[in-house]
Formats: structure tokens, C-alpha cells, sequence
């Protein structure tokens, strides 16, 4: 159980320069300082100093030697700024509007991203779910059913009509003769 721990150690230690860091400004944060949010520790002076503009620093208490450069929106990628940067905040970007965003590569140090137009229903299909930050829209084929005689689109037409019409001038041809019949037969 000791030797596991240096193992680790010595993983993390290959790992961290294999990504070009140290394990004190590593991504995963800078060991225990006097530095506050907002600072870096000036190895010159010995000294916290507020990070400059254009860049941040979100840990707290710390002893990182630089604040890290603050993300730009790409405008070539459909990218906006949704929040700014702060000096303890990095900026958060996000897709223009009717675009989503998906993530290209995940690194420990970067996450790259994609803005993607969201798609439009086309005729014969139906909005399933609309497009978010994060998620395409989502169509589906409209459904097709055949029709009941109730729900029958069909109207009647001048030819139809024409039948109705004969058979409700023989119906009354049939009563005015059956009245004349009964009148006569008196």
C-alpha cells in the first residue's frame, strides 16, 4: 500500500509533463499559498498581485505563479461571449442563436468546441424537440393515416350532387303520386 502512493505520484508527475505543467500549475490547481482568486504570486516581490487584464485566476488560496488567459469567442465558429471574464472568472462562450454547440475534444486543459446551424424541419416532418445550447433539433415523418368515412376529406361534387337531387325528386314524385292515387281511389 506505501509504494502505490509514490507510483501515483510518479504517474501524475509524467502525466502533468506530458501536457507541458508542473504539478504546482497544474490544471488541476497550484498548491496551498497566500494567493487569493484574482492573484497570482509574483516570485520577484513575494507578493499576491491582482491578475492583469485579460486574464484570471478561479483558485483560491494558492500559489500559482500566472493567471491563465481568458477564452474568445471565435466569430469564424458562430461563437459568442455569454458572460465576460473576470479576474476570477474565465469567460463563458456559447453558439449564436438557431446554433448548438458540440464538443470536439475533451482535454483536461481545453475543451474544443463546435457551433452547428440547428436544423429545420422540412415539409412531411414535424418539431419533435427544438434546438438548444447543447442539442440539434429533432424532427419525425408526420403521420399518415388512412382516412375513416367520418374523417373523409372528400366533398361532394357537382356530380355527386346531381344524384342527391334525382333521388330526392324521384322520392317526391313518388309521394305526389301516391297522394294523387289515394285522392282518386276516394
Amino acid at each position: 500500500m506505501k509504494t502505490s502512493l509514490p507510483i501515483a505520484s510518479l504517474i501524475s508527475s509524467v502525466l502533468l509533463s506530458a501536457l507541458g505543467c508542473t504539478l504546482k500549475d497544474s490544471p488541476f490547481g497550484c498548491l496551498s499559498g497566500p494567493c487569493q482568486a484574482g492573484e497570482y504570486f509574483n516570485t520577484t516581490t513575494k507578493y499576491c498581485q491582482p491578475c492583469p487584464e485579460g486574464t484570471y485566476q478561479a483558485a483560491d488560496r494558492h500559489n500559482c505563479t500566472y493567471c491563465r488567459p481568458c477564452s474568445k469567442a471565435n466569430v469564424h465558429n458562430n461563437e459568442v461571449v455569454q458572460s465576460n471574464c473576470t479576474r476570477t472568472t474565465d469567460a463563458k462562450i456559447g453558439c449564436r442563436k438557431k446554433y448548438w454547440r458540440t464538443v470536439e475534444n475533451q482535454n483536461p486543459l481545453h475543451n474544443e468546441y463546435s457551433c452547428w446551424q440547428c436544423t429545420k424541419c422540412k415539409g412531411g416532418e414535424k418539431l419533435v424537440k427544438r434546438c438548444t445550447e447543447s442539442e440539434n433539433t429533432e424532427c419525425a415523418p408526420l403521420e399518415t393515416k388512412s382516412p375513416t368515412p367520418e374523417q373523409s376529406d372528400e366533398r361532394p361534387t357537382a356530380n355527386s350532387s346531381a344524384h342527391y337531387m334525382c333521388y330526392i325528386l324521384l322520392f317526391i314524385s313518388a309521394i305526389v303520386c301516391l297522394a294523387y292515387f289515394l285522392r282518386a281511389r276516394i
